[in-house]
Protein backbone atom coordinates (compact mmCIF):
# COMPACT_ATOMS: atom_id res chain seq x y z
CA UNK A 1 0.00 0.00 0.00
CA UNK A 2 2.84 2.65 0.84
CA UNK A 3 6.36 3.06 -0.40
CA UNK A 4 8.77 3.87 2.08
CA UNK A 5 11.72 5.44 1.76
CA UNK A 6 14.16 5.87 5.35
CA UNK A 7 17.18 7.78 4.95
CA UNK A 8 20.11 8.10 7.43
CA UNK A 9 21.29 11.72 8.08
CA UNK A 10 24.05 11.08 5.53
CA UNK A 11 20.97 10.53 3.12
CA UNK A 12 21.23 7.22 1.95
CA UNK A 13 17.74 5.95 1.02
CA UNK A 14 16.43 2.31 1.28
CA UNK A 15 13.68 1.69 -0.83
CA UNK A 16 11.06 -0.78 0.71
CA UNK A 17 7.19 -1.49 0.43
CA UNK A 18 4.79 -1.43 2.84
CA UNK A 19 1.33 -2.68 3.46
CA UNK A 20 -1.62 -5.18 2.49
CA UNK A 21 -2.24 -5.36 -0.87
CA UNK A 22 -5.87 -5.24 -1.11
CA UNK A 23 -6.24 -7.79 -3.60
CA UNK A 24 -4.80 -10.25 -1.30
CA UNK A 25 -6.73 -9.75 1.54
CA UNK A 26 -7.96 -13.36 0.94
CA UNK A 27 -5.98 -16.13 -0.20
CA UNK A 28 -7.18 -17.94 -3.26
CA UNK A 29 -8.54 -21.44 -2.55
CA UNK A 30 -6.57 -24.30 -0.93
CA UNK A 31 -7.76 -26.07 -3.94
CA UNK A 32 -6.25 -24.06 -6.40
CA UNK A 33 -2.54 -23.32 -4.38
CA UNK A 34 -2.14 -20.38 -2.67
CA UNK A 35 0.68 -17.82 -4.56
CA UNK A 36 0.45 -15.43 -1.27
CA UNK A 37 -1.06 -15.67 2.03
CA UNK A 38 -2.20 -12.19 3.74
CA UNK A 39 0.03 -11.28 6.68
CA UNK A 40 0.13 -12.75 9.86
CA UNK A 41 -1.49 -15.92 8.35
CA UNK A 42 1.21 -18.83 7.19
CA UNK A 43 -0.46 -21.95 6.53
CA UNK A 44 -4.35 -21.84 6.10
CA UNK A 45 -6.29 -25.12 5.81
CA UNK A 46 -9.73 -25.15 5.83
CA UNK A 47 -11.37 -26.31 8.92
CA UNK A 48 -13.32 -29.83 8.98
CA UNK A 49 -14.39 -32.03 11.76
CA UNK A 50 -12.37 -35.56 10.51
CA UNK A 51 -9.09 -32.98 10.10
CA UNK A 52 -9.04 -30.47 13.48
CA UNK A 53 -10.89 -32.86 15.93
CA UNK A 54 -9.05 -32.94 19.41
CA UNK A 55 -7.18 -29.73 18.24
CA UNK A 56 -7.22 -26.11 20.54
CA UNK A 57 -7.27 -22.69 20.11
CA UNK A 58 -4.46 -21.32 22.48
CA UNK A 59 -3.24 -17.29 21.65
CA UNK A 60 -0.15 -18.17 23.48
CA UNK A 61 2.31 -15.64 21.22
CA UNK A 62 -0.32 -12.78 21.67
CA UNK A 63 -0.07 -10.58 18.46
CA UNK A 64 3.52 -11.69 17.54
CA UNK A 65 2.19 -12.58 13.72
CA UNK A 66 1.26 -8.75 13.62
CA UNK A 67 4.69 -7.73 14.27
CA UNK A 68 5.59 -6.88 11.02
CA UNK A 69 2.58 -4.77 9.33
CA UNK A 70 3.59 -1.49 9.00
CA UNK A 71 -0.31 -0.97 7.50
CA UNK A 72 -3.46 -2.63 8.47
CA UNK A 73 -6.67 -2.65 6.87
CA UNK A 74 -9.69 -2.03 8.36
CA UNK A 75 -13.00 -1.59 7.44
CA UNK A 76 -15.98 1.48 7.84
CA UNK A 77 -17.18 0.62 11.24
CA UNK A 78 -13.37 0.72 12.24
CA UNK A 79 -12.77 4.47 11.80
CA UNK A 80 -13.81 5.93 14.37
CA UNK A 81 -11.87 4.04 16.75
CA UNK A 82 -8.88 3.79 14.69
CA UNK A 83 -9.05 7.45 14.11
CA UNK A 84 -7.90 7.99 17.61
CA UNK A 85 -4.91 6.08 17.50
CA UNK A 86 -3.93 5.80 13.85
CA UNK A 87 -3.41 7.72 10.75
CA UNK A 88 -5.88 6.50 8.54
CA UNK A 89 -5.02 6.88 4.94
CA UNK A 90 -6.56 5.63 1.49
CA UNK A 91 -4.25 2.91 -0.60
CA UNK A 92 -3.25 4.62 -3.91
CA UNK A 93 -3.86 1.96 -5.85
CA UNK A 94 -5.48 1.79 -9.90
CA UNK A 95 -8.24 -0.75 -9.39
CA UNK A 96 -9.03 -0.95 -6.26
CA UNK A 97 -9.08 1.89 -3.42
CA UNK A 98 -9.32 0.50 0.58
CA UNK A 99 -8.66 2.17 3.42
CA UNK A 100 -5.86 1.42 6.51
CA UNK A 101 -4.10 2.57 9.91
CA UNK A 102 -0.41 3.27 9.65
CA UNK A 103 1.50 1.38 12.06
CA UNK A 104 4.93 1.67 11.17
CA UNK A 105 7.39 4.20 9.30
CA UNK A 106 9.32 1.18 7.92
CA UNK A 107 9.21 -1.97 5.63
CA UNK A 108 8.26 -5.02 8.17
CA UNK A 109 7.84 -2.79 11.48
CA UNK A 110 4.83 -2.48 13.58
CA UNK A 111 5.62 0.25 16.44
CA UNK A 112 2.19 -1.25 18.44
CA UNK A 113 3.55 -4.63 19.37
CA UNK A 114 6.44 -5.19 21.51
CA UNK A 115 9.14 -7.56 21.63
CA UNK A 116 6.56 -9.79 23.57
CA UNK A 117 3.66 -9.73 21.12
CA UNK A 118 1.86 -7.41 23.38
CA UNK A 119 -0.26 -4.72 21.69
CA UNK A 120 0.31 -1.18 22.81
CA UNK A 121 -2.07 -0.87 25.79
CA UNK A 122 -5.32 1.58 25.67
CA UNK A 123 -4.91 1.40 21.62
CA UNK A 124 -7.59 0.08 19.29
CA UNK A 125 -6.68 -3.42 17.55
CA UNK A 126 -7.95 -3.36 14.05
CA UNK A 127 -10.71 -6.52 13.26
CA UNK A 128 -8.03 -7.69 10.84
CA UNK A 129 -5.97 -8.43 13.68
CA UNK A 130 -8.88 -9.72 15.73
CA UNK A 131 -9.99 -12.44 13.56
CA UNK A 132 -6.86 -13.96 13.31
CA UNK A 133 -6.25 -17.60 13.18
CA UNK A 134 -9.36 -17.59 11.84
CA UNK A 135 -9.91 -16.34 7.31
CA UNK A 136 -12.04 -17.35 4.57
CA UNK A 137 -11.01 -19.26 1.89
CA UNK A 138 -13.02 -18.07 -1.85
CA UNK A 139 -13.51 -20.73 -4.26
CA UNK A 140 -16.37 -20.48 -6.93
CA UNK A 141 -15.05 -17.25 -7.93
CA UNK A 142 -15.66 -15.63 -4.44
CA UNK A 143 -19.13 -17.36 -4.16
CA UNK A 144 -18.56 -19.73 -2.21
CA UNK A 145 -16.61 -19.20 1.40
CA UNK A 146 -15.16 -21.66 3.56
CA UNK A 147 -13.65 -21.12 7.19
CA UNK A 148 -10.31 -22.24 7.74
CA UNK A 149 -7.21 -21.54 9.99
CA UNK A 150 -3.74 -21.11 10.10
CA UNK A 151 -2.31 -24.00 11.85
CA UNK A 152 1.37 -22.68 11.89
CA UNK A 153 1.34 -19.52 13.31
CA UNK A 154 1.34 -20.93 16.88
CA UNK A 155 -1.79 -20.33 18.14
CA UNK A 156 -3.52 -24.27 17.77
CA UNK A 157 -2.49 -26.93 20.17
CA UNK A 158 -2.95 -30.30 21.24
CA UNK A 159 -2.95 -29.80 24.66
CA UNK A 160 -4.31 -26.72 26.05
CA UNK A 161 -6.55 -23.91 24.68
CA UNK A 162 -10.49 -23.82 23.67
CA UNK A 163 -11.16 -26.89 21.54
CA UNK A 164 -12.47 -26.15 17.43
CA UNK A 165 -14.25 -29.35 17.67
CA UNK A 166 -16.86 -30.84 20.34
CA UNK A 167 -16.77 -34.71 21.53
CA UNK A 168 -19.77 -35.50 18.75
CA UNK A 169 -17.76 -33.68 15.67
CA UNK A 170 -20.12 -30.26 15.79
CA UNK A 171 -18.12 -26.74 15.98
CA UNK A 172 -17.38 -25.31 18.90
CA UNK A 173 -18.37 -22.22 20.67
CA UNK A 174 -14.90 -20.59 19.61
CA UNK A 175 -15.35 -21.97 16.12
CA UNK A 176 -18.73 -20.43 15.63
CA UNK A 177 -17.31 -17.44 17.07
CA UNK A 178 -14.65 -17.32 14.42
CA UNK A 179 -17.30 -17.95 11.58
CA UNK A 180 -19.78 -15.23 12.76
CA UNK A 181 -16.73 -13.01 12.84
CA UNK A 182 -15.37 -13.81 9.73
CA UNK A 183 -18.79 -13.47 7.85
CA UNK A 184 -19.32 -10.03 9.53
CA UNK A 185 -15.90 -8.67 8.32
CA UNK A 186 -15.83 -9.81 5.06
CA UNK A 187 -19.64 -7.93 4.54
CA UNK A 188 -18.38 -5.01 6.54
CA UNK A 189 -15.12 -4.91 3.86
CA UNK A 190 -17.28 -5.37 0.74
CA UNK A 191 -19.33 -2.38 1.57
CA UNK A 192 -16.15 -0.23 2.73
CA UNK A 193 -14.60 -0.85 -0.92
CA UNK A 194 -18.16 0.91 -1.84
CA UNK A 195 -17.67 3.73 0.30
CA UNK A 196 -13.82 4.50 -0.32
CA UNK A 197 -14.50 4.40 -4.23
CA UNK A 198 -16.95 6.69 -3.29
CA UNK A 199 -14.69 9.00 -1.62
CA UNK A 200 -11.50 8.56 -4.54
CA UNK A 201 -14.03 8.46 -7.00
CA UNK A 202 -15.44 12.38 -6.05
CA UNK A 203 -12.17 13.53 -6.70
CA UNK A 204 -11.41 14.99 -3.25
CA UNK A 205 -8.44 12.65 -2.65
CA UNK A 206 -4.97 13.82 -3.46
CA UNK A 207 -1.13 11.43 -3.26
CA UNK A 208 0.83 12.53 -0.07
CA UNK A 209 3.83 11.26 1.84
CA UNK A 210 4.32 11.35 5.64
CA UNK A 211 8.29 12.53 7.01
CA UNK A 212 9.29 11.55 10.03
CA UNK A 213 11.99 12.79 11.97
CA UNK A 214 13.28 9.93 14.34
CA UNK A 215 15.61 10.04 17.56
CA UNK A 216 19.09 10.67 16.26
CA UNK A 217 18.01 12.90 13.10
CA UNK A 218 17.20 9.78 10.96
CA UNK A 219 14.20 10.60 8.94
CA UNK A 220 11.52 7.78 7.70
CA UNK A 221 9.18 9.11 4.16
CA UNK A 222 6.22 7.05 4.37
CA UNK A 223 4.41 7.20 0.81
CA UNK A 224 2.36 5.81 -1.37
CA UNK A 225 -1.12 7.05 0.13
CA UNK A 226 -3.83 9.21 -0.21
CA UNK A 227 -5.44 11.78 1.93
CA UNK A 228 -8.38 14.13 1.26
CA UNK A 229 -7.41 17.56 0.34
CA UNK A 230 -9.72 19.90 2.89
CA UNK A 231 -10.60 22.42 0.13
CA UNK A 232 -11.27 19.91 -2.37
CA UNK A 233 -14.17 18.17 0.14
CA UNK A 234 -14.75 21.98 0.42
CA UNK A 235 -15.78 22.68 -3.42
CA UNK A 236 -17.87 19.81 -3.40
CA UNK A 237 -20.84 20.12 -5.68
CA UNK A 238 -23.63 20.30 -3.20
CA UNK A 239 -25.18 16.87 -5.30
CA UNK A 240 -22.27 14.52 -4.91
CA UNK A 241 -21.27 16.08 -0.56
CA UNK A 242 -25.52 15.06 -0.18
CA UNK A 243 -24.78 11.65 -1.84
CA UNK A 244 -21.86 11.14 0.23
CA UNK A 245 -23.73 11.86 3.74
CA UNK A 246 -26.29 9.86 2.79
CA UNK A 247 -24.14 6.81 1.72
CA UNK A 248 -21.55 7.25 5.05
CA UNK A 249 -18.71 7.76 3.26
CA UNK A 250 -18.47 11.26 4.60
CA UNK A 251 -18.70 10.05 8.31
CA UNK A 252 -15.80 8.56 6.83
CA UNK A 253 -13.98 11.29 5.15
CA UNK A 254 -14.31 13.29 8.95
CA UNK A 255 -12.85 10.11 10.37
CA UNK A 256 -9.97 9.95 8.64
CA UNK A 257 -9.39 13.79 8.53
CA UNK A 258 -9.50 13.77 12.58
CA UNK A 259 -6.94 11.15 12.41
CA UNK A 260 -4.44 13.17 10.75
CA UNK A 261 -3.31 14.60 14.27
CA UNK A 262 -2.05 10.99 15.40
CA UNK A 263 1.24 10.81 12.93
CA UNK A 264 2.94 12.05 16.43
CA UNK A 265 2.12 8.29 17.77
CA UNK A 266 4.72 6.73 15.25
CA UNK A 267 7.44 8.34 17.54
CA UNK A 268 5.61 7.02 21.48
Amino acid sequence: MAKVKKTSAAGSPLKARNGVDPKQEEPAPAETGVARLPPMYQSVQALSANKHAGLRLSPSNGYANAAKMASIIISAPEFPAAARDYPVVFSDHETEAMAYVVTGYADGMNIYVDNKGAWRKETYIPAYVRRYPFIFLQSDGGNRLTLAIDQNGGWISESSGTLLYEADGTPSTTTKNGLAFCRAYKNELDRTRTLVRQIVDSGITIGRRAEITLPGGKKATIAGFRIVDEKKLAALPDATFLEMRKSGALTLVYCHLMSMLTWKNMLA
